[in-house]
């Protein structure tokens, strides 16, 4: 019988790939190989109409509604969807021109708005790299959504937001974005910041996989996971065969990372290596999901459940006394 584990890469995390299928159906896997620290083909995407930004190939987009409102006749920044009151929307001359319906739509008012006061509304990151299938896959990150100016210093985390709104002559080189952040004092002051760790988070949340924790249960490999190498079968235990039947979705392909499938059991200098890298391919995956047992069994998993809801049971009951 062929190993199901050949010809895999070494140093590479295997997942296992849930196909859909119907719940009494046997369980079939495909064994798919990933970096921990996947190759991610990062591009700036600016609004910024400018030489420079043409020169480095970066290219501009404006999604205008996302970008202005019509308030009473007038180009608002603030606001959105002002296509939907505005008629001859055009540029000219480095201006974004248009004739704006004011509030009580019997008037139309034209207006014109500079261009560069746009681009500092977005400020997108397009992240490319190979999925499990082999094609390319990408994930657009909203800079301005999770970058900030602390002062002149990037301040990166979720929803901090708008950097580009006080920031200049901005670079992205791999996955150092740099840029000339406005200071209180008014004075600028250049700084740089590796978005690697963000990128790599929006990339795994669009195209990761999940690493399962679970209990083992009876230590007899019981059931038998069909692969995708041929005659290619893995032995596993009971509880592992029924947590990945309740995990399997009916429409789609989900990949999960499980070490007694993931990891050769067989190899104990796999098992090792293995081992070694355990915190960090817990810490790349999409999410860790927890599998204690069937609830219904009526073994030890019924009690932990129960333990688990008690909480939560009479935390419910006092709010509904109160």
């Amino acid at each position: 019988m062929a190993s199901p584990y050949k010809d895999l890469p070494e140093g590479h995390i295997r997942i296992l790939a849930l196909l859909p299928e119907e719940p009494a159906s046997p369980l079939t896997v495909e064994l798919k190989s990933w970096p921990l620290r996947p190759p991610l083909d990062v591009q700036l995407v600016s609004t910024a109409p400018c030489t420079e930004c043409r020169d480095r190939g970066l290219g501009w987009e404006a999604h205008l509604d996302t970008l202005l409102g019509n308030k009473d006749g007038c180009f608002d920044v603030e606001g959105r969807n002002f296509s939907q009151s505005a008629e001859r929307i055009r540029v000219e001359g480095g201006f974004l021109v248009a004739e704006l319906s004011t509030r009580d739509g019997r008037r139309w008012v034209p207006d014109k708005i500079p261009l560069n006061k746009l681009h500092v509304n977005v400020c997108t990151a397009v992240v490319q790299s190979l999925g499990f299938d082999g094609e390319m896959k990408q994930c657009s990150v909203d800079l301005n959504r999770h970058v900030g100016n602390a002062d002149g210093r990037f301040d990166v985390g979720k929803d901090q937001g708008h950097f580009g709104e006080t920031a200049k002559n901005i670079t992205l080189h791999g996955t150092k974005l740099a840029a000339d952040l406005v200071r209180v004092d008014g004075s600028d002051y250049r700084d740089e910041v590796d978005l690697y760790p963000m990128l790599l988070e929006a990339w795994r949340d669009s195209h990761g996989y999940e690493a399962l924790s679970y209990c083992w249960g009876d230590p007899v490999l019981s059931q038998q996971l069909l692969t995708s190498s041929p005659d290619g079968t893995i032995p596993i235990t009971q509880s592992l065969h029924v947590c990945l039947q309740r995990l399997r979705l009916r429409d789609s392909v989900r990949y999960v990372w499980a070490d007694a499938v993931s990891i050769n059991q067989q190899d104990m200098a796999e098992r090792n290596a293995q081992v070694q890298m355990m915190a960090d391919i817990y810490k790349c995956s999409r999410r860790t999901l927890v599998w204690l047992g069937d609830a219904e069994s009526g073994g030890p998993e019924t009690l932990a459940f129960a333990a688990l809801q008690a909480p939560f049971i009479a935390s419910t009951t006092t709010m509904t006394k109160d």
